[in-house]
């Protein structure tokens, strides 16, 4: 979503569990989310969002949660319970891992979520994603883990947004190869360009 001012906010999400609550659980979190768009403080936010989703008590049922704003070669980012946010630097063809642990929303605790700020520049690369490829087995029952998506997207951050996201679905399923898959896998990418807004 593009704001008035500019500003581009991203949202990612992933609820625990399967079936009618969790799907609930979504649409709650969608509804509440409509509620806040104007506060523009994201730890608030997520506050406010936990507050709101711990009291529709749905049996265990939590919402994990990633938020970034972008405006101005500004990042600002906010997580609850989701894997670590991963920015590429162009200049410097690295990447870092900005790991924001926190309890995932609709929790019944008072939990100090926090934000992280950084700047961006032209050619940067964000890239949020659920679990479900660091999480990945393969036959042998060994597990995916960040620095194999540190390195697959490291490797196609010079890339266009859907050809990284193709790049780390084919990474996936080489790696898993016929082991079936237990959880789904959910990547966006932005690429910052020359003018404010990144491409998606």
């Amino acid at each position: 979503q593009i704001g008035e001012d500019g500003e581009l906010t991203v949202v990612i999400g992933d609820a625990t569990g399967h079936g009618l609550n969790a799907g609930m659980m979504v649409t709650a979190t969608k509804s509440i989310l409509t509620t806040l768009s104007h506060e523009k403080d994201l730890v608030h936010l997520f506050t406010k969002l936990n507050d709101a989703l711990s009291r529709v008590n749905l049996h265990r049922h939590y919402m994990a949660l990633q938020m970034v704003k972008i405006k101005d070669y500004r990042l600002e980012v906010c997580s609850a319970g989701m894997p670590p946010l991963l920015l590429y630097r162009a200049a410097t063809k690295t990447v870092e891992e900005i790991s924001l642990k926190a309890m995932p929303l609709g929790n019944r605790h008072e939990f100090p979520y926090r934000k992280h700020d950084t700047r961006l520049a032209c050619g940067d690369v964000i890239l949020l994603m659920s679990d479900g490829l660091p999480e990945l087995f393969n036959m042998q029952d060994e597990i995916f883990d960040h620095e194999r998506v540190k390195a697959a997207f490291a490797a196609a951050a010079p890339l266009s947004p859907a050809q990284i996201i193709a790049h780390l679905v084919q990474a996936g399923e080489t790696w898993a190869g016929d082991k079936q898959q237990q959880d789904d896998m959910t990547f966006l990418a932005l690429k910052v360009k020359h003018a404010s807004m990144p491409e998606v």
